[in-house]
């Protein structure tokens, strides 16, 4: 009997080390640049496991402004703006590149961009999520979209005003390991969220319609 005990407890060590190990720094990751050139948002994902890990990322253009491009860089090469998901492997403490460049074609602006990593052997299971910000030329028209979905006080210690825009519905809570820690549906609320129980840190806020698309994501602090 100790000899089954000793074993499931391997089993369960060796499985818990395959998956949430992946780690991207810095979170978020962000940049500035006039619009004429490349910004680019730097970033690295690192396997902390002892384990090979088979990846999958996805990119998605949360606020990106008419006329802009991005592409994601990863650990093999820089991929074209059209794709959106692609694969690679990191081996047990290999770190890999991890960034996205945005074009901003001379247009002034701001934007935005998720990339989501999963492990492919659960890619139901995401593994590390990561947000990434530009800042190209003058961004004075950009700052009243940001106003209109900012939330409030930032960082946060008991409660947040969430946008009061009528097309945002719902706000989806993410820590930083791509973890969704609550879904709150606006229609019925005073937009007013406890967050009291959160653990300090920092976490990505989804907006999205009522239709569960995404219109902005902005970061939270919790103090």
């Amino acid at each position: 009997m100790a000899r089954l005990y000793t074993l499931v407890f391997i089993f369960i060590l060796s499985t818990a080390s395959l998956f949430g190990q992946l780690v991207i720094t810095p979170s978020p990751a962000s940049a500035s640049g006039p619009s004429s050139g490349l910004v680019k948002a730097i970033a690295e994902v690192e396997n902390t496991s002892a384990n090979p890990i088979d990846c999958r990322w996805e990119r998605i253009n949360v606020n990106i402004p008419s006329g802009w491009q991005t592409a994601v860089c990863d650990k093999i090469r820089c991929h074209a703006a059209g794709i959106y998901t692609e694969e690679f492997t990191l081996d047990p403490g290999e770190v890999g590149n991890m960034s996205v460049w945005f074009s901003p074609n001379n247009i002034d602006g701001s934007g935005m961009v998720e990339v989501w990593v999963y492990d492919i052997t659960d890619s139901l299971n995401v593994t590390v999520l990561n947000s990434y910000e530009a800042i190209a030329g003058n961004v004075a028209v950009n700052n009243v979209i940001e106003e209109q979905y900012r939330i409030y006080p930032n960082p946060a210690v008991n409660f947040v005003q969430l946008p009061k825009v009528t097309e945002v519905q719902f706000a989806e809570i993410y820590n930083l390991t791509g973890k969704l820690v609550e879904r709150v549906n606006l229609e019925i609320s005073d937009r007013k969220h406890f967050v009291g129980d959160l653990n300090r840190g920092i976490y990505l806020v989804r907006l999205m319609d009522k239709d569960g698309a995404l219109l902005y994501t902005t970061k939270m602090t919790k103090q």
